[in-house]
């Protein structure tokens, strides 16, 4: 992914959150399904998405 090689530094840092949130997510799902439902992984994934949401506001 070339991820670095976008200009913005906001930007850069933001899709460096995004990809550690998404890469967590697809961890627990590949590696821990026995532990979740569908329903608790949407939630997760959703809890993820407001709390990196949240701290991009907090940024700006």
């Amino acid at each position: 992914m070339e991820l670095f090689s976008v200009p913005d530094r906001r930007a850069r840092e933001t899709a460096a959150v995004l990809y550690t949130v998404v890469e967590g997510v697809i961890h627990t799902l590949a590696f821990e399904p026995a532990k979740l439902d569908e329903q608790t992984a949407i939630e997760t994934l959703v809890t993820m998405i407001a709390d990196l949401i949240e701290a991009l506001r907090i940024r700006e």
